[in-house]
């Protein structure tokens, strides 16, 4: 390449940057790769001989929740927890158990379309895309143009953001309202950032930490009358969820870290990291549980993720903060199948990943989009909880 042609090449680009297009290329490129695929895992489904099944695409979801849901595609985006959230938003009422975030979205919209599986969908699809621009928007505050289009692409790319996206389940909608929130708070837009902090902690409990930043920012700058502010959504869910206090909310519905299996906790599937490998070593009381073979990338992850952590403090000590904390979180309620998606959430620990050479972005997502279909193929198959 020459001179003159990296010159206009690099002109080309930064009128791009500068402009709103910037915002959706992420979405473009996001969109083609699920397409893809949602193609790919529906010919892996349809080569699978499916006994369960009437038609040749089938998933073990399909003779487990019935072909009666919908039309044969809803069972790509369907499993584990997507009939809990169904139930709840169908056959559940208010008074009776608590009323999460996201199956109180699919209520208040499946009465227009019918059909309470492809709403959750739709739900969770359409709330992912909107995370984009909002986490870009975000990241503009803390680098250049070209930086945060980079760490879109990667963070969106990431195999549990990238399947957790796209089937139903509430983490598009807790996504979207935290990165909302703190974009609001960006702008001092404070009541419509408390707003957001209402479906953050109605959809996860431990959503409620990103309030914790905001109220020592406002406290350091002596912001006093607007804490009330901040203060109120808590105020509000407390109110709420004080007269429904019982066992079913703590163990099935708030924590949504699956507090439940503390109590049947497997040997094999619903260890707990603190419980069983932290603990341990600063107690003879509990023994240590066996290492098993998944343990040992999990030991990797929890690692580099607690690293991230720690590491945004120094790019805004707020982030920091909250994403230490959220980290401690995950880590004492979160069992080790979890932790991983859970921890995948953490949105700044996003914004470390400055980078905007192509060539290193695009092997990159290459790479995370090759785990993403093999997540999501796993996923549907339903051999482990995710």
């Amino acid at each position: 390449m020459t001179i003159l042609n990296k010159y206009v090449f690099h002109k080309y680009v930064g009128v791009i940057l500068k402009s709103k297009f910037r915002f959706i290329m992420p979405i473009v490129l996001w969109g083609v790769a699920k397409l893809y695929g949602c193609i790919w895992v529906y010919s892996k489904f349809t080569l699978i001989p499916q006994e369960h099944a009437a038609s040749l695409f089938g998933t073990p979801w399909t003779k487990l929740y019935g072909e009666s849901i919908g039309p044969t595609w809803v069972f790509l985006f369907v499993g584990w927890d997507t009939q809990w959230y169904i139930t709840l938003a169908s056959g559940l009422s208010f008074v009776s158990t608590f009323f999460p975030g996201y199956p109180l979205v699919i209520r208040s919209f499946a009465e227009i379309v019918n059909n309470y599986w492809i709403v959750a969908i739709m739900i969770s699809i359409i709330l992912g895309f909107i995370s984009l621009p909002l986490f870009q928007a975000i990241a503009e505050e803390y680098m250049t143009h070209g930086e945060a289009l980079g760490s879109t692409i990667m963070m969106s790319f990431f195999p549990y953001i990238f399947l957790f996206t796209t089937v139903a389940y509430s983490e598009s909608l807790f996504l979207v309202s935290i990165l909302a929130s703190w974009y609001l708070y960006l702008r001092n837009r404070l009541i419509a950032s408390s707003l957001c902090n209402i479906f953050v902690i109605l959809t996860k409990t431990y959503g409620i930490l990103i309030v914790l930043p905001m109220l020592l920012d406002l406290a350091i700058r002596r912001k006093w009358k607007q804490i009330p502010i901040i203060l109120a959504p808590v105020f509000l869910i407390t109110t709420i969820i004080m007269p429904f206090v019982h066992k079913d909310i703590l163990n099935r519905l708030i924590l949504e870290l699956n507090t439940a299996t503390w109590s049947v906790s497997r040997e094999n599937l619903g260890n707990y990291w603190f419980r069983d490998f932290i603990v341990p070593i600063f107690t003879s009381k509990n023994p240590m549980i066996y290492f098993h073979y998944f343990h040992a990338y999990a030991l990797a992850f929890i690692v580099l993720i607690g690293y991230l952590a720690i590491r945004t403090v120094k790019m805004d000590w707020r982030l920091g903060l909250y994403s230490s904390i959220m980290f401690l979180i995950i880590m004492i309620f979160g069992y080790t199948n979890g932790i991983i998606r859970y921890a995948s959430f953490i949105f700044p620990i996003w914004l470390g990943t400055k980078i905007k050479n192509p060539a290193i972005i695009v092997p990159v997502v290459i790479l995370f989009f090759i785990h993403s279909l093999v997540l999501w193929y796993q996923f549907l198959w339903g051999q482990y909880p995710m």
